[in-house]
């Protein structure tokens, strides 16, 4: 059963949609109208694998899309939102089965996204950001198969980054800033098979990195920073197999490295 929705019209507001069959699988949503405000699925169907939404919404609001799964079977989510004033995503997941979720941001007025996964089958997560007014990101991680994870910051704007990981199974983190006003960046590691990690940091302004690795198999770890305000630079490894370190600076105002 694959039932495909297309809104075309100028003056919907707000498509609410809910589902009790049992035996849906597959929803598809694309949205098209100009005043389109609030979107609300609540998904209840237990046999429910596949979810694609596409927003395309330009001059209205769209605020809040709110997505809430509840189906046991969900293993992939995929949402491209292009609307121009969309400030807030709130998703939540509690799919044992989710495996794949692809997030793209083209939004200009995206300030701050927040994700929880609680899936143990999470492996991969995808997102771009190209908002020019994204300050805040903060994601938390409970996904025992978390393997890889991939961030690429373009917002001018992005002042605070923090992450927590308590994937048992995460090996490779990349991080790539390019903010002008990113100030602190937080990161905590707490998995045992984490091997590589690398950081390239070119913000102007960030001040202190702060590193706390508690991984058992870390290998190898390369940070580059041309921030010009680079003051402190705080790294603690209790990794005993901590093989190749890479340290990169060119702050014109490096005073401390441990």
């Amino acid at each position: 059963m694959i039932p495909g929705l297309r809104y075309t019209i100028q003056k919907c507001m707000i498509p609410g949609l809910r589902y009790t069959n049992q035996k849906l699988t597959t929803l598809g949503l694309r949205y098209t109208s100009q005043k389109l405000a609030t979107l609300g699925l609540k998904h209840t169907s237990q046999k429910l694998t596949t979810l694609g939404l596409r927003y395309t919404n330009i001059k209205k609001n769209l605020p809040t899309p709110g997505l809430r799964n509840t189906s046991q079977n969900l293993t992939t989510l995929g949402l491209i939102y292009t609307s121009h004033k969309l400030t807030t995503l709130g998703l939540r997941y509690t799919s044992h089965k989710l495996t794949t979720l692809g997030l793209r941001y083209t939004s200009h007025k995206l300030t701050t996204l927040g994700l929880r996964y609680t899936s143990h089958k999470l492996t991969t997560l995808g997102l771009r950001y190209t908002s020019h007014k994204l300050t805040t990101l903060g994601l938390r991680y409970t996904s025992h198969k978390l393997t890889t994870l991939g961030l690429r910051y373009t917002s001018h704007k992005l002042t605070t980054l923090g992450l927590r990981y308590t994937s048992h199974k995460l090996t490779t983190l990349g991080l790539r800033y390019t903010s002008h006003k990113l100030t602190t960046l937080g990161l905590r590691y707490t998995s045992h098979k984490l091997t590589t990690l690398g950081l390239i940091l070119r913000s102007h302004k960030l001040t202190t990195p702060g590193l706390t690795n508690t991984s058992h198999k870390l290998t190898t770890l390369g940070l580059r920073y041309t921030s010009h305000k680079l003051t402190t630079s705080g790294l603690k490894y209790t990794s005993q197999k901590l093989t190749t370190l890479g340290l990169i600076y060119t702050s014109q105002y490096l005073t401390t490295q441990v």
